[in-house]
């Protein structure tokens, strides 16, 4: 696909263009291409990435066919914004516009500043939408080390395998965090948090959180908002809690195969797991250590592959436990 900046597909035929939309469009920086069949717009988005798409006709008159229908797949997929224009407010073209999930409907006569707020709030929403339906982010949250949690609008919508691990608990998509999640009455956490959910801050840690369902296990987490994300969407990280003492439970290799025998872990990974006990992210140990996320990643995955565990709150877990006498940990 051809990559631009910002291009608008503007379907209609020749004797319904708008160009008083086309001018402001323009003005605010599209390049417009026009397709007056829908098949020609269906080559159009499969060839150059959009924007926006703009359309003037509900139907094809030479198909028969509803446009945004036979498009809808290819700009889901793309997550581009579809916008019906319409000149006579009919309730019946409203009511199926609203019917087919169009993005949103300009009106005519034009009124230029609500179009283009219209136009960028929905760009705006498929740019965040389109992050996290990518690959690289389903690749990465689905396989990270550390478990981790999606949330809207403080429901849970996604949890990573590293969480599943420690809490293997089903139905979890679609509950509340409180409901999940023991917070502290603290008037900092309070306040960290009121912060964080008035987008004062991108970032909230809150330390000693425990499963409703399993407060002996305790740990931090770190909540995260990126720079696309919808203002209530946010990501939670979960890291061991060391103050606590905590035991998790996990299907290690050693006690599958009964073999208890001490792992032998490096300076360097004992050095790292230290700092992921006091809930350090990977950048931050990265940052400490002078060294790339990649490689801190790596001797994490060691340090897991050694002590037979699926993320780093069991890797804790289980140090801890081995120090307190069941085994030794050996620098080598």
């Amino acid at each position: 696909m051809i990559e631009t900046q910002k291009n608008l597909l503007f379907i209609s035929q020749p004797e319904h263009i708008n160009e008083q939309i086309i001018d402001l469009m323009k003005s605010n920086g599209f390049t417009v291409d026009f397709a007056s069949e829908v098949d020609d717009a269906l080559k159009c988005l499969q060839n150059t990435k959009y924007q926006l798409t703009l359309s003037t006709e509900f139907i094809d008159e030479a198909k028969g066919e509803l446009i945004f229908q036979t498009l809808e797949p290819e700009l889901l997929s793309q997550t581009i914004p579809f916008f019906l224009i319409l000149e006579d407010c009919k309730k019946e073209d409203i009511m199926l516009a609203l019917e087919l999930g169009i993005d949103n409907i300009i009106f005519l006569p034009l009124d230029e500043e609500a179009t283009i707020r219209k136009v960028n709030k929905e760009i705006a929403k498929k740019k965040y939408f389109n992050f996290l339906n990518t690959s690289d982010f389903k690749f990465y949250f689905n396989n990270s080390h550390i478990p981790m949690l999606l949330v809207d609008n403080d429901h849970i919508q996604e949890v990573n395998n590293s969480f599943s691990c420690i809490h293997q608990k089903k139905g979890l998509k679609g509950k509340r965090i409180d409901e999940v999640f023991e917070f502290p009455n603290s008037s900092l956490e309070k306040l960290n948090y009121k912060r964080f959910d008035s987008k004062i801050s991108n970032y909230c840690k809150i330390k000693n959180i425990s499963f409703k369902e399993a407060g002996e296990i305790s740990f931090n987490i770190l909540m995260f908002k990126g720079t696309h994300f919808n203002h209530k969407t946010y990501l939670i990280e979960l890291s061991p809690n060391t103050e606590s003492g905590m035991e998790i439970s996990y299907n290690s290799k050693a006690a599958e195969t009964g073999n208890r025998t001490s792992p032998i872990l490096t300076p360097r990974e004992n050095e790292i797991l230290e700092l992921s006990s006091h809930g350090l992210p990977i950048k931050l140990i990265a940052d400490r250590l002078s060294v790339s996320n990649r490689t801190i990643e790596k001797h994490r995955s060691n340090i897991m592959e050694k002590l037979g565990v699926r993320n780093i709150i069991e890797a804790v877990a289980t140090v801890n436990n081995l120090k307190r006498g069941r085994n030794n940990i050996k620098a080598v």
